[in-house]
């Protein structure tokens, strides 16, 4: 992401994050003093947006990032945790649902011919 892409919608986007933030700690902290940081975020934020460009750039920098960082986590879990073991299973159970025994066994294909003739039933409701 380039210094010179950041708009002035996500500038005003970073700033509403941080009033977000700052908001959510007087709540929870129940502490009046978080509230002054969110009153000159939102000033700022309604007058000069753009002075949140380098704060812009460092959250959508910092978004993009943990994006390519959390795809590939969560993209490996679902293959370990999920696919893996199904894998396994199906192996052990002797499943062969690609028919590649057959394949290797001599067999030119492992395509099933099935001379089907479609009718009008089959167009008109496929699922």
């Amino acid at each position: 992401m380039k210094y010179s892409s950041i708009t002035k919608a996500q500038s005003k986007d970073t700033s509403l994050a941080f009033i977000l933030i700052f908001s959510i700690l007087t709540l929870y902290k129940k502490e009046l003093h978080f509230v002054y940081p969110a009153l000159a975020f939102s000033l700022i934020s309604m007058t000069f947006p753009q002075i949140f460009k380098p704060l812009a750039f460092l959250w959508f920098g910092l978004a993009e990032v943990m994006g390519t960082i959390m795809s590939k986590i969560i993209l490996s879990l679902v293959f370990f945790v999920i696919i893996t073991p199904l894998t396994a299973l199906i192996k052990m159970m002797g499943v062969d649902s690609m028919r590649i025994k057959e394949w290797h066994n001599g067999k030119e294909t492992a395509f099933i011919d099935r001379n089907h003739q479609f009718t009008k039933a089959d167009i008109e409701k496929p699922y």
